[in-house]
């Protein structure tokens, strides 16, 4: 069995008709579990809780402000003080590269499921980048 971490504030995962579950990084299995957190801090206590699960799926923009940020452009909110409290999908990527680096546990398999192009890019290149890490340091081994 199987777990996926669903990643989004607003795309219902068990909606049948709208099919969101073919963004999972893996072939979903009947008997696979899908857990569906619609925030950064829910993400972050599911990890605290249980680890790393076997796939996550991500969304970047995770409240309705976001939405008013990447009509601006998200380059402008990067490296800045954070204008909003709201964390995004991005910050759940940079807490699970944390996660896995303290604890030493591989970097589960990943989609990233945003509307928000620039942010999906983020969101891919920094978990790229992570694995491309783990990866080398494992075969130094």
């Amino acid at each position: 069995m199987k777990t996926l971490l669903w990643l989004d504030d607003t795309r219902d995962c068990f909606d049948l008709e709208a099919n969101w579950l073919v963004f999972s990084p893996f072939e979903l299995l009947e008997r696979d579990e899908v857990i569906w957190v619609k925030s950064y801090k829910e993400f972050v206590e599911y990890i605290m809780d249980f680890g790393v699960p076997d796939g996550i799926a991500f969304d970047h923009d995770l409240h309705e402000k976001h939405y008013i940020i990447a009509q601006e452009g998200w380059s402008s909110y990067y490296g800045k003080e954070r204008p909003l409290e709201e964390f995004t999908g991005y910050d759940a990527a940079v807490f699970l590269i944390k996660y896995c680096f303290d604890y030493g546990v591989q970097l589960s398999q990943w989609n990233c499921h945003s509307a928000n192009p620039e942010g999906k890019e983020n969101i891919n290149s920094l978990l790229n980048n992570f694995k491309k890490f783990q990866d080398e340091s494992s075969s130094k081994i």
